[in-house]
């Protein structure tokens, strides 16, 4: 309440603050506890503004916060001054004042801030009829799902549409339905955030078909693009904002190529497509991955192997057990010209038909401190070969998780799959636990940090 004391004279009028709630509705009235009883009689005038004004309708939040709220007054009460008397008065007239609030809700809190790319950690399983997902509506068990929200105590409509806008990497906009709650609010059906445009369009899957609206649902963005959630209402606009990518580290990884006879071994094609398949992996993790790539990014085969550089062992067993890096291996990350002591990962594209200790063809291998702990591989760790040429999608990304300290997953859609599957599409081997996660965050990358 904001009450006005007046013994003498008309006095000074005054005023008060008060922190009104997003999605509530507010009655304002004048009420006189007592009037003049001196010789002029009784005095009804009043003066009564809101944020400075007298005027109804929208208004904006005076702190600049971008919210909008409503003034209806059907009694007039808003005057800078009027002389009221004992017929015209303001007893028995009020008003409203509407704050509607809109945002984005996730695992049933409201949030202003940030939205998680999904990890779908729990959305698969796989039997003798091979890969499906584990709940029809795998969405609404996800747990980086969100929704979004509306809070406008006037409406009674049983639907209302919002405006999701995409800005950044991906520029889009698309209408939302929102159903009306039991407690008068307003929610859409639950929605994911996705890195890659296969899971945007659902392509894989034949049980995607049975997931209600499956493509309105899916917004696939980068870390650090912007949904927008848009509301008209009254003559006004409500609108919030949102950040995808919860607590975003930055990981810088430089890039080099081998020669073969004066040719690099990998084209741009690839190139492209593992600087894409690695972004998009590990946007669940919250990862925002750099790609350092320069002229002097190619280089020739050091003398070790240049006879035959398509056809070398890149690691050996030691007599302890452990992995060891072969000399020619040594050799090549040397030979690249890249810097080994700063605090970025290195990913090096060799030519296809390279080892492994027991000589089988790779298409990828990580030389990590946790499965190289060796003190001859000190120098030339958080390094991984990439082989050229090579059809398999995510080994780029593979190889470079390993360097943040994961190991194998046992799990054919997971990104750590060790047998080398690969697979594109939603049910492609690149999902990530929450469990890895959190190991290459906070435990993995030994020597070097996300910043």
């Amino acid at each position: 309440k904001t009450r006005h004391v007046c013994n003498y004279g008309y006095g000074t009028t005054t005023s008060q603050e008060h922190g009104l709630v997003k999605g509530k509705s507010y009655t304002f009235k004048i009420a006189w506890t007592d009037t003049n009883r001196g010789p002029l009689g009784p005095d009804y005038d009043w003066q009564l503004l809101i944020d400075d004004t007298a005027v109804p309708g929208v208004r904006l939040d005076r702190y600049g916060s971008g919210s909008t709220y409503v003034i209806e007054d059907p009694g007039n009460l808003l005057t800078f001054l009027y002389n009221g008397d004992d017929i015209n008065m303001a007893k028995g007239k009020t008003g409203k004042i509407h704050v509607a609030g809109i945002g984005f809700r996730t695992n049933g809190v409201f949030r202003t801030g940030n939205l998680a790319v999904a990890k779908w950690e729990d959305a698969f399983k796989e039997d003798n009829n091979g890969i499906s997902f584990d709940d029809p509506d795998f969405i609404n068990s996800d747990v980086d799902r969100f929704q979004i929200f509306l809070n406008d105590a006037r409406r009674t409509e049983e639907t209302l549409e919002a405006t999701v806008t995409q800005a950044g990497s991906i520029a889009d906009s698309r209408q939302v339905t929102l159903y009306r709650q039991p407690d008068g609010t307003y929610l859409s059906t639950n929605l994911l955030i996705v890195a890659s445009a296969e899971d945007r369009d659902g392509t894989a899957l034949t049980d995607l078909k049975a997931v209600p609206d499956i493509n309105l649902r899916m917004f696939q963005t980068a870390l650090d693009d912007t949904l927008t959630v848009s509301y008209s209402h009254g003559g006004g606009t409500l609108t919030s904002t949102a950040t995808v990518g919860v607590d975003v580290k930055t990981l810088e990884v430089d890039v080099a190529v081998m020669r073969v006879n004066g040719k690099a071994c990998a084209g741009w094609p690839q190139i492209e497509t593992d600087i894409r398949e690695t972004s998009e992996c590990l946007a669940p993790a919250n990862i925002r991955v750099v790609f350092n790539l320069a002229p002097s990014m190619y280089f020739d085969p050091p003398p070790s192997i240049a006879a035959n550089p398509a056809n070398w062992a890149t690691c050996a067993w030691h007599s302890t057990g452990a992995h060891q890096m072969t000399q020619e291996t040594r050799d090549v990350i040397e030979g690249s010209i890249l810097d080994l002591g700063n605090d970025r990962l290195r990913v090096i594209y060799v030519p296809k038909g390279v080892k492994d200790a027991d000589g089988f063809g790779i298409a990828g291998i990580s030389f990590a401190s946790w499965a190289f702990p060796l003190d001859t591989d000190t120098n030339y760790l958080d390094t991984c070969f990439v082989t050229a040429d090579v059809n398999e999608h995510y080994v780029s990304p593979h190889e470079v998780t390993h360097l943040l300290g994961v190991g194998h997953e046992f799990a054919s859609w997971n990104l750590m799959e060790p047998w080398m599957i690969f697979r594109n599409g939603i049910s492609g081997t690149k999902r990530l636990t929450q469990e890895q996660v959190n190991k290459m965050r906070n435990t993995g990358f030994e020597r070097n940090k996300l910043k």
